[in-house]
């Protein structure tokens, strides 16, 4: 049986090491970046049995609600999809 697993806010390290071995290799999706740009923002990883499946960047609205900022850049959010593995 796989589990599905949903991480807010996961640890830096655990998020920048994702982003350096996923295929996109966003510059745009590490922490460094996020925290210079001065957005507030969520990080959210999806791992199945242990394994990261899927991460997104969520910027929160001017508010601190949850949900996608609409900005001069349109929509801010980024998904990044996980080393893909056998099945």
């Amino acid at each position: 049986m796989s589990n599905y697993e949903l991480q807010i806010d996961p640890e830096k390290k655990q998020w920048e090491n994702f982003i350096a071995t996923s295929p996109q290799n966003n510059l745009f999706c590490t922490i460094q970046f996020l925290d210079a740009w001065g957005k507030n923002y969520e990080l959210l990883l999806v791992t199945k049995n242990q394994d990261i499946q899927l991460g997104a960047v969520v910027v929160k609205q001017d508010d601190g609600q949850r949900g996608v900022a609409a900005g001069r850049a349109g929509p801010a959010m980024r998904l990044m999809a996980g080393e893909r593995r056998g099945t």
